[in-house]
């Protein structure tokens, strides 16, 4: 146990100072030939700096960290050591030291348990040489402990050695093991803080490193799991400390306050909640439902987008599952432990005659004082879920009852009036139904091993499904969403349970226009939906929501949309509302307003947008962006024709004035907002009906409804006609890879005027894939192309008349024109390191 401590630790500590090992194994002839035949220069070119080597071999890989150079040689196959993948990815900075668990918060309690363990044989062996190695095992958990910045274990450890000293204290009778062994414990105590001391510049005052991706889940998600507060350096000790104990609105505390609000509120539900508890391990399933009602409509907009599977507070999260009755029961059981070890260490005491502390009564206590520092490192988080630790724990469980109830503590205890431990024997009949018994149990786990390794593989061929077919490149290519559906579908056979592989299927099937088909997996990944980052229910609502939309079954859509609105959280909460707005528009076009489930609709998405446009304009006045400004705009955009829709015309003048005025808009989208301002005053004064909306006015005034129709509608047949013909012609040229044939054809219907809102998102849409393809592209560029080629590309997508326009892309070119001023940079100086 020990040992297995010590080497996580150990390659922590190598992340975190980047000692890396690269360890190359050259590929077999085939392989060889298939490269030369494929890209002959490239493998020409690879094969000087990497020439075949007839035997694997070992490469320190730091440097390439450093210079965040990964290098994957062409004609080898590379692993790192340490194993993580996205930690040697290019491009990828050392934020996290995460060992092989994955996450640094698991190594971080890992490691802190572990320690004890360690500490325990230190303090009770006889032998010189297994201190030594206890000594020095204890340090490197502890130094693997410290790069992990885990504040639930540093608060643990700092308690539970209190507790330590306090039961050595309490048993050590006139502090004989103290003084005796004194001298020996005070060089060790010094050795260790000298070590300590001498990582405190790698720990404390890191070199910087390469800065953290701004990744695509990122967020809210990897900050809380990762236990890392919002807007510090997570790689920063002395930030993490500082910050340990704050409320501050902008780490990630206050979001586990709020978990632990919903989790309370979930106890005082009723009072069959309080004294039964949910249900064991029902928490991931009632803290979605049960999150809403808590948080406020604002609220639910600030607070994070993950769905929690564990309360990050052990102890509140057991009563919420087995109630007041289940936790009396826990904590009877640990109290009859901690009596039981108790009795032990005095037995041990007293069954000398001076009464001194023992090595098997300190190897108890150390065993006693691991299990308190997990049970300290639950209160802030949950380290009873993940299975190394629960492990660890239950063999430390067991291991302290075998010791303390067999009395293998003392040889003499019968002497000092302790009844010895009776050997437990069975009979014939009872060793022939434990042996059955075991039997079933072999054939339980080799079954259940069985069925785990199907679904590690099922969920293995989902990611690389997800990773080798992006939706973007896809779409183009039928042929290739139908083969990730096939995929998919071959996963789900393997394992039919998580709703993940249903909800990635869903996205592909309407790719290829599948849509019923599709509505059929969104259902099922509502049943058995995977509460992780990957999938929510509110975001199989989303898909939900848009599947009905396309296949007409508007009702139902909206009935998803409404959940998704109330169920999501985060920062896409606001772009949700602005897609179901979208939707609904489009809807009202189609059906008109005299249904009454439309017009509770627009009220609901009335009410949404206004939460969403009280976050995004707290957003601009802390980050002034233009995707926020973009949002703001599409918002007030939303907000001024339904506030029209339903005869809120003060309202509606109100957001159009803020729409006219806010940077960004182009002139035909001043003038379709003045032109519903006008409307709005025209009704206001009884003179006019817009947008759909049936007035039961006199029929005299509907010559002047006509009028004004006339005067602000952008229909116009032929523009659309045209529009629609270049749509087509730009799907040809993308389905032949000529994007920017595709893009030329997209932006001539983008600039025509007319009034189909379906027509004008489709084309939106489409310019916007085909902007992150070329945005997707021109990385490729600066990666692999010269800077001269790279630049000429990335000053042609500037000329582009919607690239121009739109506040999203003019954000993509001004990274990829950073990106460029890296790579420029980065050139500058191997020049420079080539010509010294």
């Amino acid at each position: 146990m020990v040992l297995a401590g010590v080497l996580t630790s150990a390659l922590g500590i190598m992340e975190s100072r980047n000692w890396f090992l690269r360890f190359d194994t050259p590929v077999d002839s085939s392989e060889h030939e298939l490269m030369r035949k494929t890209s002959p220069e490239k493998y020409i070119e690879m094969m000087k700096l990497y020439p075949q080597k007839p035997f694997p071999r070992f490469t320190f890989a730091k440097k390439e960290f450093e210079r965040n150079n990964v290098k994957y040689p062409y004609c080898y196959t590379s692993k790192y050591i340490p194993f993580f993948p996205m930690l040697v990815s290019k491009g990828y900075g050392m934020g996290q030291i995460v060992s092989t668990f994955g996450n640094r918060n698991y190594l971080g309690t890992f490691a802190m348990f572990v320690f004890f363990l360690a500490l325990g044989l230190f303090l009770s062996t006889n032998s010189e040489l297994e201190r030594i190695f206890a000594f020095l095992a204890s340090f490197v958990l502890f130094w693997g402990l410290l790069v992990t910045k885990c504040r639930a274990a540093f608060l643990a450890i700092f308690v539970a050695v209190l507790f330590m000293l306090i039961l050595i204290w309490l048993y050590d009778r006139n502090f004989k093991w103290l003084l005796n062994n004194g001298r020996k414990l005070f060089f060790y105590t010094i050795g260790f803080v000298l070590l300590l001391a001498m990582t405190y510049l790698s720990i404390i005052k890191e070199p910087q490193k390469t800065p953290l991706p701004k990744t695509e889940l990122a967020s809210d998600a990897a900050s809380l799991a990762s236990d890392t507060s919002i807007g510090e350096d997570p790689r920063n000790l002395k930030d993490k400390l500082r910050n340990m104990f704050t409320l501050a609105r902008t780490v990630n505390t206050y979001e586990r306050l709020w978990v632990w609000q919903v989790t309370v509120s979930s106890i005082t539900e009723d009072i069959f909640s309080a004294i039964l508890g949910k249900g064991f391990g029902t928490f991931k399933h009632f803290f979605p439902f049960l999150q809403p009602k808590v948080l406020s409509e604002k609220n639910k907009t600030t607070f994070t987008s993950v769905t929690f599977r564990q309360a990050h507070n052990e102890w509140l999260q057991a009563f919420s599952e087995i109630g007041l009755l289940g936790l009396v029961l826990l904590l009877w059981f640990l109290s009859e432990v901690f009596a039981l070890s108790r009795r032990a260490i005095r037995n041990s005491v007293y069954s000398t005659s001076e009464g001194s502390l023992k090595g098997d009564a300190l190897l108890l206590i150390s065993l006693l004082t691991a299990l308190f520092a997990q049970f300290v490192a639950s209160v802030p988080d949950f380290p009873f879920h993940r299975i190394e630790t629960a492990v660890y724990a239950v063999v430390v469980f067991a291991v302290i009852a075998v010791l303390a109830e067999n009395n293998l503590f003392s040889d003499d205890a019968s002497e000092n009036g302790i009844e010895e431990s009776k050997v437990f024997t069975l009979s014939f009949g009872q060793r022939i139904a434990f042996s059955n018994f075991l039997m079933i149990l072999a054939v339980y786990f080799l079954v259940y091993g069985t069925l785990e390794n199907s679904r590690m593989d099922a969920d293995k061929l989902v990611r690389e499904t997800a990773s080798n077919y992006p939706a973007e490149w896809v779409s183009r290519i039928p042929e290739k969403a139908k083969e990730a559906i096939e995929k998919l579908q071959k996963a789900i056979e393997m394992d039919p349970v998580p709703g993940d592989p249903y909800l990635k299927l869903a996205r592909y099937q309407i790719l290829v226009k599948e849509h019923q088909d599709a509505l059929n997996s969104v259902n099922k990944a509502y049943v058995n939906i995977n509460f992780n980052a990957r999938s929510t229910y509110f975001a199989v609502d989303f898909l939900k929501m848009n599947v009905n939309y396309v296949l007409g079954n508007y009702e139902q859509a909206l009935e998803s949309a409404k959940r998704m609105v109330y169920l999501s959280c985060g920062d896409v909460r606001a772009s949700y509302i602005i897609v179901m707005s979208n939707i609904l528009s489009d809807i009202i076009q189609k059906v008109g307003l005299e249904q009454d489930f439309m017009r509770e609709a627009i009220a609901f998405a009335i009410t949404s947008l206004k939460d969403s446009l009280y976050y995004i304009e707290r957003q601009l006045e802390s980050e002034p962006t233009n995707e926020n400004n973009a949002q703001r705009l599409q918002v007030l955009h939303n907000l001024y024709k339904f506030s029209y829709a339903v005869g809120n015309f003060e309202d509606t003048i109100n957001y159009t004035s803020a729409f006219t005025q806010t940077a960004g808009i182009d002139e035909r989208q001043r003038q379709e907002a003045l032109a519903f301002s006008k409307a709005a005053v025209a009704e206001l004064e009884g003179k006019a009906v817009f947008f759909g909306r049936h007035s039961d006015k006199q029929e005299e005034k509907d010559s002047l409804t006509k009028k004004k129709l006339s005067e602000v509608s952008f229909e116009n047949s032929e523009n659309r006609d045209k529009a629609l013909s270049l749509l087509k012609k730009a799907e040809n040229a993308y389905k032949k890879e000529n994007l920017l044939l595709a893009l030329d054809s997209l932006e001539e219907a983008w600039q025509l005027e007319f009034s189909d809102d379906k027509l004008k998102l489709e084309i939106t849409s489409f310019l916007n894939r085909i902007g992150f393809a070329l945005s997707t592209f021109s990385e490729h560029l600066i990666q692999t192309a010269s800077y001269t080629e790279a630049a000429a590309f990335i000053g042609l997508l500037k000329e582009r008349p919607y690239f121009a326009e739109s506040p999203q892309f003019k954000q993509n070119v001004l990274s990829l024109e950073k990106m460029l001023k890296e790579k420029q940079y980065k050139m500058n100086n191997e020049r420079r390191i080539h010509e010294n």
